[in-house]
């Protein structure tokens, strides 16, 4: 049986689907759905990137009470650590936690057998 050039082993193309189907060049379709999202992700991201790199915080402003205008001696108050490890005070304070008491550190060798 003589096959022609347009079937082969009995396989008949003319009345063969393609599995992709190619649209033309010149036509073009928009989704209006994957518009809308594709500008819904576009606006989220700008709408951060502009409350994250480019708008200033408000800067809250607190009133101190009259009880703490009085602290910038304290500001000055040179403190040496001499001065504090070495005064009475310091050194009439009493350790409620005990020390912790060193723990076993193994054998010598670790890697002989026991």
């Amino acid at each position: 049986m003589a096959a022609g050039p347009q079937s082969h082993r009995g396989i008949n193309y003319h009345t063969l689907y393609m599995a992709i189907i190619v649209s033309e060049e010149g036509e073009k379709k928009i989704d209006v759905v994957n518009l809308v999202i594709w500008i819904s992700l576009l606006a989220i991201v700008g709408i951060a990137v502009y409350f994250l790199f480019f708008k200033k915080p408000p800067l809250v402003e607190v009133i101190s009470p009259p009880s703490y205008k009085n602290i910038d001696p304290l500001a000055k108050a040179d403190l040496s650590p001499d001065e504090v490890a070495n005064s009475p005070d310091f050194k009439a304070l009493k350790p409620y936690v005990p020390l912790p008491s060193p723990a076993s550190v193994g054998r010598l060798n670790p890697f002989l057998t026991p």
